[in-house]
């Protein structure tokens, strides 16, 4: 299924089947469109498109705050029930209610974590990497499941649950198995490495270590964008992104196809059930896992994975006049509807 948002949006993010949605006004909506998906479900088939209007879409919105910080936000995401959203101003945390309702969260109060401004966040098991460009590398937990401690080295917290990992230059980031990769202003990747104790200690958390940080390999020419993990490399699951900039741009996946052209500089990847995605601003590309390509135009303001909206992985891409979010079906072009 594909449903498609009218309206001119900066950013999108799902939770609990709720869709939150943030406006180039500095506001932030959320929806609750369960009724109507229940609605068209009756009459239609898992290969639908359903658009939805932002007259209809209002009728549906069940909260509505200002951002706190700035207009526009740089990146967002949940973790333990926590909204956390950076912008130019800083990292924010907002509490986000368990139960089904969301009638307290217009009144829901706002913290300021840090006040570096984080350009991209990767959510772990328990923890977050953040990513602060110049500032360098640094990371969120859980406090109350981690304990954290750096190998030769004192913790230097910046914030609440919040530490400096390393002061290099960071750009992106990821996260895989416990550990942390990233990559630096040139395109280089690096992998931050991290050791578990094997049993809880009186306070019942795990200590986890920061022991060491290593560069990442590259493989072939071109720089990489997204590499799985070691274990999954044994596996034979590896996969990596590399990208070419002459005489076009083009990227590569896994080494085993053809490179494939793309409009603009790709800027970030990921990859979910549906496929691996490469974003650029000129257009989105998803190389599906029986290798065909879907092609979504731009310009794209921002695309993430979802795996909590109506028990599906979904893609989500925010245009710079609509929102689409689907689990990338072999007819997404098919059976068009509206409300």
């Amino acid at each position: 299924m594909k449903i498609i948002i009218e309206g001119d949006f900066f950013d999108c993010q799902v939770l609990r089947d709720r869709i939150f949605l943030w406006d180039t006004w500095g506001q932030l909506f959320v929806y609750d469109i369960r009724k109507m998906l229940l609605e068209e479900f009756q009459h239609i088939r898992n290969n639908y498109i359903l658009t939805i209007d932002r007259k209809t879409l209002d009728r549906m919105c069940v909260a509505r705050v200002n951002v706190k910080g700035g207009i526009y936000p740089l990146d967002s995401a949940f973790m333990d029930d926590n909204l956390y959203t950076s912008t130019e101003s800083g990292l924010y945390r907002r509490y986000i209610q368990v139960g089904k309702r969301f009638s307290d969260f217009n009144n829901g109060k706002v913290k300021k974590i840090v006040d570096t401004p984080i350009y991209q966040m990767a959510k772990g098991r328990g923890y977050m990497a953040l990513a602060g460009q110049k500032e360098g590398l640094f990371e969120l937990y859980n406090s109350r499941k981690f304990k954290i401690r750096k190998y030769g080295h004192p913790i230097k917290e910046v914030g609440k649950d919040v530490y400096s990992v390393n002061t290099s230059y960071t750009h992106s980031v990821w996260c895989e198995e416990g550990n942390i990769f990233s990559t630096d202003y040139k395109g280089k990747a690096f992998e931050s490495h991290y050791r578990y104790s094997l049993k809880k200690d009186e306070t019942g958390r795990v200590l986890r270590t920061y022991y060491k940080r290593e560069e990442f390999p590259m493989l072939g020419a071109g720089r990489p964008l997204l590499l799985s993990s070691k274990k999954l490399q044994e596996a034979n699951k590896r996969y990596l992104v590399v990208y070419n900039e002459k005489p076009e741009y083009s990227f590569i996946v896994d080494g085993t196809m053809d490179a494939i052209p793309i409009s603009s500089k790709p800027r970030r990847s990921f990859k979910g059930k549906y496929g691996i995605v490469i974003e650029a601003k000129k257009e989105l590309v998803v190389v599906k896992p029986n290798n065909e390509i879907i092609r979504i135009k731009g310009p794209i303001t921002r695309s993430r994975n979802t795996s909590s909206f109506l028990g599906k992985e979904n893609l989500i891409v925010v245009l710079n006049d609509k929102v689409i979010i689907g689990d990338v079906s072999d007819d997404w072009n098919e059976n068009e509807g509206s409300y």
